[in-house]
């Protein structure tokens, strides 16, 4: 008859306040790790793994001053936004917090759009097009630049504002 559907496969412990915000994910998208937030402000990592459904707490973070409200990442950072009105940016690599944004206002949801390498303008490069001494005159090539990828995080207010920032 195969699986029983919607059943309980497990169950992780983290503190003893209300579990707030789930994310699973990691360092390059790999889908390794699962971060829980807390009412009390804190932050679990459980590693995952491919066998079983014990899962160890391998950290716990006391960031936050209020509840994790939203938990959102992006190829190399984890974002989270609280009741206390800030979002941190930490780095997957070594959980360190890059930057602490101040929203202005409780945080209750974030949602991270995250910038695409192959985006491209066009522009027009210095010193080109210039007739050499001597010669006839060209014009201008239109040349593609790469311009540095650029994400934004969007994080919703207890003020009724949806706020944009731009995190690349």
């Amino acid at each position: 008859a195969g699986p029983v559907r919607f059943c309980l496969q497990g169950e992780l412990r983290h503190g003893t306040r209300p579990i707030t915000a789930l994310k699973i994910g990691g360092k390059h998208h790999v889908m390794d790790k699962l971060f829980s937030g807390s009412m009390d402000g804190t932050l679990a990592v459980f590693q995952l793994t491919a066998e079983g459904y014990d899962f160890e707490c391998v950290y716990v973070f006391d960031q936050h001053k209020s509840a994790i409200t939203g938990i959102d990442m992006s190829w190399s950072h984890l974002y989270t936004s609280s009741d206390d009105g800030s979002i941190r940016v930490w780095c997957l690599t070594t959980y360190s917090i890059q930057r602490t944004l101040h929203a202005g206002a409780r945080v209750k949801c974030l949602y991270v759009d995250e910038a695409h390498e192959d985006e491209e303008t066009t522009g027009k490069a210095e010193g080109r097009g210039q007739a050499a001494a001597g010669g006839g005159g060209m014009e201008d090539d239109a040349l593609k630049v790469k311009e540095p990828p650029c994400g934004y995080m969007y994080c919703g207010l207890t003020n009724g504002y949806v706020q944009k920032w731009r995190i690349g």
